[in-house]
C-alpha cells in the first residue's frame, strides 16, 4: 500500500514490517526515525528476551 507524505506528517510501521521511504522530488526531505524497541521491552509487549 502506498501512502504519500504530507509536510509535518508522522507515521508508525508495526514491528517486523518491510517498508521503504521514497522522495521522488528534488526537494530535500527530513526523516526522524525513532526506535521504540526499548519502550516495548520495558512494557514487555513484544516478548523480547535478553539472555
Amino acid at each position: 500500500q502506498r501512502i504519500d507524505w504530507q509536510p509535518g506528517g508522522a507515521f508508525l510501521t508495526p514491528p517486523g514490517w518491510w517498508h521503504s521511504h521514497v522522495n521522488p522530488t528534488d526537494t530535500p526531505a527530513r526523516l526522524l526515525p525513532v526506535q521504540d524497541a526499548g519502550l516495548h521491552s520495558y512494557l514487555r509487549s513484544l516478548d523480547i528476551q535478553f539472555r
